[in-house]
């Protein structure tokens, strides 16, 4: 397993109640929960690189 950063956050009340709500939907931890949906934005926005299966594949152009 990765080392990770511990990171300490206060949230608004709702905010957690659904976070936990999609932790429990996807039976995840919070914490991995938090983790995926950081990630997933982070990539979307080009601050993190997108895994490589999600990389375009260049095809060679077609013969005319």
């Amino acid at each position: 397993m990765a080392k990770t950063a511990p990171l300490g956050v206060r949230l608004d009340p709702a905010v957690k109640a659904g976070l936990e709500q999609a932790a429990a939907t996807n039976m995840r931890s919070l914490s991995n929960t938090v983790e995926v949906i950081l990630t997933d934005w982070l990539r979307q926005n080009g601050y993190l690189p997108k895994p490589a299966m999600e990389l375009e594949i260049r095809q060679p152009p077609l013969a005319a």
